[in-house]
């Protein structure tokens, strides 16, 4: 009879290690898509917070105007 158990060892072995090497591959993926949404995310707030500058600028402008 032949023995397989070195043979399947070898290849859970190389199983488990490819199943790691995936998962390290998706979280550094996951990580770099999680700063470029950050810098996305950063890049809107300071767009939001010149037009809301901008919005009040004018409408002070405007008040001014008027009085």
């Amino acid at each position: 009879m032949i023995d397989y158990t070195a043979d399947n060892l070898n290849c859970a072995d190389r199983i488990v290690k490819r199943h790691r090497s995936m998962t390290v591959c998706y979280k550094i993926k996951t990580d770099e898509q999680n700063e470029d949404l950050a810098e996305k995310v950063n890049s809107l707030e300071k767009q939001c917070r010149f037009h809301i500058l901008l919005f009040w600028l004018i409408v002070y402008r405007q008040a001014g105007s008027l009085g």
